[in-house]
């Protein structure tokens, strides 16, 4: 009995643990600048001022995404890897593993947050959608209710392609990256598992930017393409064919700088709080 409740608990624990840390990545910043509204407000440029009331809309939406995503993310991840562990017999992943434990990760994760993505995206496009009665989170709600009413359950999905694709490079360069880099810094740097942990959180950050650029810049060349009337795409190997003769190779890492700052800040912080969320769920000193 023990063992089978320590065994669900294990499966649980990491959804938990991933949505915790959506919710603590999201809403700390969000209230620390909240509370800086409220006491300078009188000194914020009214740039800023609309800004904050255009996030202050969207915000129960973001906190929403963001810890589904972070929730399913992560406790698959654990999932998969505590499958593979037992296949290898206990012993630590390879790397290709662990990629793969991030690459069906991060395909998971797109599932609850690609309809939200594109319901966004849906409601912001069309001002036929949006009711000023209600909130922007229960018009999205309503929106994937009625796409889903009008066209069935798979049209939430329609048009995710590049979303699922950039999801799923983002998963694999940070899951793969971390437990080796933790690793590698203990054995060979000799830190302690803090140390080890914030470094690896940063390197995490580094190669979740470089995996999924490229299918962000993809994504808009593509779209840029198959929105011209001069070209024409058979399909999107074509696209993707003709993207290239446009544009070059090295639109792949075009903006590189730019999306590593917004990326690897994220990702570094949210590793962090995962990490002191098991601490505080396993009581570890």
């Amino acid at each position: 009995m023990e063992k089978e409740t320590a065994k669900k608990t294990s499966v649980i624990l990491p959804f938990v643990q991933g949505g915790l840390t959506g919710l603590l990545t999201t809403a700390v910043p969000w209230l620390s600048f909240s509370f800086l509204y409220k006491v300078a407000a009188h000194q914020i440029p009214p740039k800023e001022i609309a800004l904050f009331h255009f996030f202050k809309k969207r915000f129960p939406t973001l906190l929403l995404t963001i810890s589904t995503s972070r929730a399913s993310k992560f406790g698959s991840f654990e999932i998969f890897k505590q499958i593979l562990e037992a296949a290898n017999n206990g012993r630590p992943l390879t790397l290709y593993q662990e990629a793969s434990c991030g690459m069906a990760a991060g395909a998971v994760g797109s599932i609850f947050g690609c309809p939200i993505s594109l319901a966004c995206h849906r409601i912001e496009a069309n001002a036929n959608l949006m009711s000023v009665r209600h909130s922007y989170l229960r018009n999205l709600l309503l929106d994937l209710c009625r796409t889903t009413k009008d066209n069935g359950f798979l049209a939430i999905y329609r048009g995710g392609a590049p979303y699922t694709a950039f999801a799923i490079g983002y998963s694999t360069g940070m899951f793969a990256s971390y437990g080796p880099s933790v690793s590698y810094f203990k054995e060979s740097w000799g830190l302690n598992s803090s140390s080890s942990q914030h470094r690896a959180a940063i390197v995490s950050g580094l190669f979740a930017s470089a995996c999924s650029l490229p299918f962000k810049n993809l994504a808009y060349a593509i779209k840029a393409v198959q929105e011209s009337e001069k070209l024409q795409c058979k399909s999107f190997f074509d696209c993707t064919m003709k993207s290239f003769e446009i544009y070059g190779h090295t639109i792949l890492y075009k903006g590189f700088m730019n999306h590593l700052f917004q990326t690897s800040i994220p990702v570094a912080t949210t590793w962090i709080c995962f990490e002191y969320m098991r601490d505080v769920f396993h009581n570890r000193p």
